[in-house]
């Protein structure tokens, strides 16, 4: 909201109020950094899920699920946890005053908001369909020929679970790389000419534009979730309508 304030009609709290600049910013960095993470962690709890070890199998439970979402928020919030020190506001602009800060920093955002997260996703996830396709052959040469319909369910299951992954991969390097890129040239030129900062802020419009398609690619991506979403919708509104009618 800030953001769009700056943008539309040149109001820009953070370059007034100190306190403003170094909450807005560490906010800022905590919310984009965990929510790829949070990505993450479904992946790891589907190779969880699909482990032939019990061990492994007794992490993916709903309590557990919270512990480790806790635990993750607080690994990103002592991540960042010196950015409120760094940042303040020069010529009614807030950013990093240490050079060599803003330098690591942009480093930093590279490796582990922009490349990491998407290779964590890509690890897990494949390694989970290749533990998948493995169980289909297993049972297929268990069961021979009653396992052929259920077999084709899973493979298709299985595509369109790849097909999400390699979606939402893609759409995070498209739009978090060229951020990460601008964001080193600009620590390498600390005091950058205007059409580097227009750059910049169309790079942060895509890494916007990253985290609201998401939902969209899940939901949308493939026909087993838009199926699930439809059933969600009609549930919604068959309980809507149950209501209306006993209050009838």
């Amino acid at each position: 909201l800030t953001q769009w304030f700056n943008d539309q009609f040149h109001w820009d709290p953070s370059g007034i109020y100190v306190w403003v600049c170094k909450i807005r910013t560490y906010a800022m960095f905590i919310l984009y950094a965990m929510s790829p993470y949070y990505i993450v962690l479904v992946c790891i709890d589907r190779l969880c899920r699909t482990s032939k070890y019990s061990s492994l199998r007794k992490i993916a439970t709903p309590s557990r699920a919270h512990r480790i979402i806790i635990i993750t928020v607080l690994m990103v919030i002592l991540a960042y946890s010196h950015v409120p020190f760094q940042y303040n506001i020069n010529r009614s602009k807030c950013f990093a005053l240490n050079f060599s800060y803003y330098h690591s920093l942009g480093y930093f955002i590279l490796i582990f908001y922009c490349l990491l997260p998407p290779i964590l996703m890509s690890i897990f996830s494949s390694w989970t369909l290749i533990l998948l396709h493995c169980y289909r052959r297993k049972q297929e040469k268990k069961y021979q020929l009653k396992i052929i319909l259920p077999s084709k369910h899973r493979c298709g299951r299985n595509y369109q679970l790849l097909k999400i992954l390699f979606l939402y991969v893609t759409t995070t390097i498209i739009c978090t790389l060229p951020f990460s890129i601008l964001m080193l040239l600009h620590t390498h030129q600390f005091n950058s000419n205007r059409q580097l900062i227009v750059y910049i802020k169309t790079a942060v419009l895509l890494c916007n534009v990253n985290h609201c398609t998401s939902f969209y690619i899940y939901t949308l991506g493939t026909p087993l979730y838009r199926r699930e979403l439809l059933h969600l919708i009609e549930s919604f509104r068959r309980r809507f309508v149950l209501r209306l009618t006993q209050v009838n």
